[in-house]
């Protein structure tokens, strides 16, 4: 007597998984999109009524940055709609001392993240012949201190968190909290497009992830992607300006501390930036022990098994596209 409601109610939520996916995945390919095009109408407008900003060292992050924060993104809005979010959990406040945790965990995770990047480059070079190049890091020590500390520092930690985050996590907790942690931390990772900066991205947006899911509360991974970004984005492209600006940029650690007494003002940072890291990494094992909860996330009765998950997505039209806006993204 049940067997067609069930097979309703089966329907329903194949059909929910299905809504949801699509607004992620046409919300996400959107951005991409929607940016090219932004981009490349203003390059046709500079390049006919102001072609010397080409020339302007900040002007290729603003370039990169303007069409995303300001076109794409308010755009993409359309398609999240599509789908229904889910109220965050009421959760607990972070103290202090956790949030200090987690930073400490940030940190290494860049460490972490920058040396398989640096890895997996290496081996590709050897294949192709190209040389290993950090597309990023070269961007931002050709823009000047204020549009790094605007567009990376300030605009992107703010609005990243909101849509990769609040819009991405609240639509994919419908298959289960850690789920939609693990794959909205996967596409913000690929989402960068570069070898790079995706595998500690991808580690970043779990942490993350898990602490906005765990407290319900957005602020908190507001605040670990304002500071990691300041700090190991913004400042340290500061202090290896200035060891540049004195011919001490290719020297390494001991090599700058025998030049302590002849340019502290470019040294002492650069040191003790890397003492403050190395005292992350150090901490890190403690900060993971102490900070574990906050990976132990309730499984719903509600949530689908991980096969059911996987063909919701194989399934899904706009899975594959976005899938084909990632691999264009890497490839260009």
């Amino acid at each position: 007597m049940n067997e067609p409601n069930q097979t309703a109610d089966r329907e329903s939520l194949r059909g929910e998984y299905a809504r949801q996916i699509l607004s992620v995945c046409a919300g996400i390919a959107s951005i991409v999109l929607f940016t090219t095009v932004a981009q490349l109408l203003l390059i046709e407008l500079i390049k006919a009524y102001a072609p010397s900003l080409f020339a302007r060292g900040w002007f290729l992050v603003v370039l990169s940055s303007v069409p995303m924060y300001l076109v794409a993104m308010p755009l993409s809005l359309f398609f999240f709609r599509a789908g229904k979010p889910l109220p965050p959990r009421v959760g607990g406040k972070l103290s202090v001392l956790a949030f200090l945790g987690l930073l400490v965990i940030c940190f290494s995770i860049t460490v972490v993240g920058n040396l398989v990047s640096n890895f997996i480059q290496t081996v590709i070079s050897k294949f192709t012949g190209d040389p290993v190049v950090n597309e990023v890091g070269v961007m931002t020590m050709n823009t000047p201190f204020w549009a790094n500390l605007l567009f990376m520092g300030i605009l992107a930690p703010i609005l990243e968190e909101i849509f990769y985050r609040k819009l991405v996590i609240d639509r994919l907790r419908v298959f289960g909290d850690l789920p939609a942690v693990l794959l909205s931390g996967v596409l913000f990772g690929l989402i960068h497009g570069t070898v790079s900066q995706v595998f500690y991205a991808i580690l970043f947006g779990i942490l993350v992830g898990l602490v906005y899911v765990y407290t319900g509360k957005l602020r908190y991974g507001i605040a670990l992607h304002l500071s990691l970004n300041l700090l190991g984005g913004v400042l340290s492209t500061e202090i290896v300006r200035g060891l540049n600006a004195k011919g001490l940029g290719e020297l390494d650690g001991g090599q700058l501390y025998a030049h302590l007494a002849d340019y502290p003002l470019q040294v002492v940072p650069y040191l003790l930036y890397n003492l403050f890291m190395w005292a992350c990494i150090i901490a890190t094992p403690v900060a993971l022990a102490l900070l574990w909860k906050y990976t132990r996330l309730p499984k719903s009765p509600s949530q689908p098994s991980k096969k059911c998950i996987a063909r919701a997505f194989l399934t899904n039209p706009a899975a594959w596209i976005l899938a084909l806006v990632i691999i264009l993204l890497f490839c260009a």
